[in-house]
C-alpha cells in the first residue's frame, strides 16, 4: 500500500491551525451578529503588575477594587494569587485572569510581558520545578540563557581558546 503524503506533520498542523482560525472567526462573528462584545484578548498579568477586578459574578462588592498579581502563574484551577485592596486592608485571593484588568498610567514606560526566548527544565524528573525564561528585549539581541547555553554545550574549553590563540 503507497504512503499518502499528504499527511505529513506539516501538513496535519496547517490544517489545524486553519481549522482553529476558522473556528475563532466564527466565534468572533457570531458575538458581533449577536450584538455581544467583542471578547478581548487573552493577556497574562506580570507579578507585581497593578490590576482593577471586573466581572466577578459572585463577589459584585469586589468589582472595582485594585489589586496586585502576586503568583507569576496559575494554579491547577487556573487561578491567580491577587493582593486585593479592602477597607479592612489587603486581602490576598485566587481570581481568574479574565477578571483582571490592568492598571497602567500612559507614561509607564515598563515593557508589557515579554517574549519566551527559553525553556529551562531544572529538575527532569519534577515538571512543576521547571521555568521559563522570558526576556523583554527584541528577538535579535543574544540572551542570557544562549549564552548560558552556548558554554554548557562547549565539549572542551580549552580546547576553543587554544583555536583562537
Amino acid at each position: 500500500m503507497p504512503l499518502d503524503l499528504c499527511k505529513t506533520p506539516w501538513n496535519v498542523q496547517k490544517i489545524c491551525e486553519e481549522a482553529t482560525m476558522k473556528e475563532l472567526n466564527a466565534d468572533l462573528q457570531r458575538a458581533v451578529r449577536q450584538g455581544a462584545s467583542v471578547p478581548r484578548e487573552y493577556r497574562l498579568q506580570a507579578p507585581g503588575e497593578e490590576v482593577e477586578l471586573t466581572g466577578m459574578r459572585r463577589h459584585d462588592a469586589l468589582n472595582g477594587r485594585a489589586g496586585e498579581v502576586l503568583s507569576r502563574v496559575a494554579d491547577d484551577q487556573g487561578f491567580l494569587l491577587v493582593r486585593v485592596q479592602l477597607p479592612e486592608g489587603a486581602k490576598n485571593m485566587k481570581i481568574q485572569p479574565r477578571c483582571l484588568k490592568p492598571i497602567r498610567h500612559p507614561k509607564d514606560g515598563r515593557p508589557r510581558g515579554g517574549r519566551l526566548t527559553g525553556f529551562v527544565d531544572m529538575y527532569h524528573d519534577h515538571p512543576e520545578a521547571a521555568a521559563s525564561v522570558v526576556s523583554s528585549r527584541p528577538p535579535t539581541a543574544r540572551s542570557a540563557l544562549s549564552a548560558a547555553a552556548s558554554s554548557v554545550l562547549r565539549q572542551n574549553p580549552a580546547e576553543e581558546t587554544s583555536r583562537l590563540v
